[in-house]
């Protein structure tokens, strides 16, 4: 096994949670739908403009350059050893990291369309359920392109889940990659990958846009190539200067959302919208304030990136949540429409808040810190059985 020179120390980098904070902005605004249920001519005409699904491939893009970065960190380490010492310890972080939230976050819906589902917008049991089964079955993403392609197909309310269900195919696969490939290898399969997908129609809600990969793979094509001269020979300097760093990244966010709206016509749009995320996770990847300079509005966008994962999860539930608390509160006879927007938005949102900094504290954080801790008792027996082995001889 041969790769790659081994990784700069990790540092957490602020810019990378800037973009994510912008990711899942964008995600709570393109699914308003959810939120105000009676529908909105202005909210469609807002959409056909500036649709913004297009967070979810900069999530992609993210998460292809974060994890790899963590796998090349510890791939050195791994040289000498098997694949399980590298993938194992690594597997079982994610796993701490990702599942106890994810899981807790499915049980919600599940319970709610039981227990307090008048409106029935929390669909049935059932197909919460079977959503759930395709959750930790980690084949979410094929299972919710079956409920908008096969008529009669039953669901639930989780189809969030699809993109994390895509993430999690990647963790699988990244480390046997990273292992038994060397670097050229690595970098043509991923490159193919990406030239594979870049132009292909991908319509919304159609198989392959369920399926795509190309922003994945250009995110950990930035994290291999993070280390080379050529890359600190582009870095671009000239967003030092705080105001021209604002500048660009919320032109990026304006093409972002106007790919998926008013170029959807475009038929490799998809494409675009993954070569637009690995140009913004590029200029973040120097870590160096190039996306926003530091101050307040900064430190308040990297609280909400922080926060990103629990937001994701907890959204959709929360939007559902509000229609059935407001029929609740709502005098006998009202009819929920448009006049309830305001209401709904400041029962939402701030619940959505509470509830993330909540599963952040309580739920990710340890779960994580502990998933770290188990990983590394796992490294460790396997250094002690090694050497023993090895006195032994």
């Amino acid at each position: 096994m041969q790769f790659l020179e081994e990784s700069r120390s990790h540092q957490k980098n602020a810019d990378i949670e800037v973009l994510r904070s912008f990711a899942i902005l964008s995600t709570l605004v393109s699914h308003l739908d959810i939120l105000f249920f009676w529908g909105s001519d202005k909210f469609d005409a807002f959409q056909r403009t500036f649709f913004l699904w297009g967070g979810v491939d900069l999530f992609f893009c993210i998460s292809g350059y974060v994890i790899t970065g963590n796998l090349l960190r510890s791939l050195s380490d791994a040289r000498t050893g098997s694949f399980r010492d590298f993938a194992i310890p690594f597997w079982v972080r994610r796993a701490w990291r990702i599942l106890p939230s994810a899981w807790l976050w499915i049980l919600v819906p599940l319970a709610l369309s039981i227990a307090f589902n008048r409106s029935g917008y929390f669909g049935t049991a059932k197909g919460n359920l079977i959503d759930g089964a395709s959750i930790v079955a980690q084949i979410a993403n094929f299972h919710i392109w079956s409920c908008y392609a096969i008529p009669g197909m039953t669901c639930g309310v989780n189809q969030v889940y699809w993109s994390l269900s895509l993430e999690e195919q990647s963790y699988i696969l990244l480390p046997i990659l990273l292992f038994f490939a060397n670097r050229r290898t690595v970098v043509l399969t991923l490159c193919v990958i990406v030239f594979a997908q870049l132009f292909l129609h991908r319509p919304v809600l159609s198989f392959l846009w369920f399926t795509r990969t190309d922003a994945l793979a250009l995110g950990a094509l930035i994290s291999i190539f993070r280390q080379s001269n050529f890359f600190n020979g582009i870095e671009p300097r000239a967003l030092s200067h705080g105001w021209l760093a604002v500048i660009v990244l919320a032109v990026f966010c304006v093409v972002l959302s106007v790919i998926p709206g008013a170029l959807v016509r475009i038929p490799f749009h998809t494409g675009l919208l993954a070569m637009v995320s690995a140009l913004m996770v590029w200029i973040a990847s120097y870590g160096k304030g190039y996306t926003w300079p530091d101050g307040p509005i900064k430190r308040v966008m990297v609280y909400i990136g922080s926060r990103s994962y629990a937001i994701y999860l907890i959204h959709v539930p929360t939007y559902r949540v509000t229609r059935e608390l407001w029929m609740h509160f709502a005098p006998h006879g009202a009819v929920i429409d448009g006049t309830y927007s305001l209401r709904f938005v400041l029962t939402a949102i701030p619940m959505v808040l509470v509830l993330a900094e909540l599963n952040y504290r309580l739920i990710e954080t340890p779960l994580r810190l502990h998933g770290a801790r188990v990983a590394d008792q796992w490294r460790q027996s396997r250094i002690k059985d090694t050497c023993s082995v090895a006195r032994q001889a």
